[in-house]
């Protein structure tokens, strides 16, 4: 209910300079929340809940996305960075998740080996998508002319990533 309340407040409110702070740093809560409830939802269950969960993380992360566009639109650099940091670890923990989860029952050696290297595959997007989130937050910042940890962050988690 108080998440419903929160939303509403914050689809109502207009843009006011004087309120950016606080209504970016409302739209980030949203998003978090968003990005916490999606990371909860495990991968290591049967095939058939792997699906379920598997789809609601990812229509929790696009909720999150969907906050993070308000969160843009109050200009304020340090809700942004910790939006898209947060959204590019989403993406990260979405992959090493993926690549954790268990293998369809009755595979054999061969199977399970060529299940993974396409699960591999397939996730890669992750990574751009990853890669992409810390690159915006960095433009953001430069943008806006903001440097302290958070773009340190940005700059390392972006520079870790493979590139292949």
């Amino acid at each position: 209910k108080g998440l419903e309340l929160l939303t509403a407040a914050l689809s109502t409110t207009r843009r006011d300079p004087e309120l950016a702070w606080i209504l970016g740093k409302g739209w980030y809560t949203l998003a978090r929340h968003d990005l916490d409830q999606a990371a909860a939802l495990s991968l290591n269950e049967s095939e058939r809940k792997v699906k379920k969960n598997l789809e609601a993380r990812a229509g929790l992360i696009m909720d999150a996305e969907a906050d993070l566009v308000h969160v843009v639109e109050q200009h304020e650099p340090e809700w942004i960075l910790r939006g898209l940091l947060d959204l590019g670890d989403a993406y990260i923990t979405l992959r090493e998740d993926m690549m954790r989860s268990p293998t369809p029952a009755g595979l054999s050696a061969e199977q399970a080996a060529l299940y993974v290297a396409q699960v591999d595959k397939s996730t890669r997007v992750l990574i751009a998508k990853a890669f992409n989130a810390y690159d915006q937050g960095l433009i953001v910042a430069g943008t806006l002319g903001f440097e302290g940890e958070l773009t340190e962050t940005l700059r390392a988690r972006r520079d870790a990533l493979p590139t292949d």
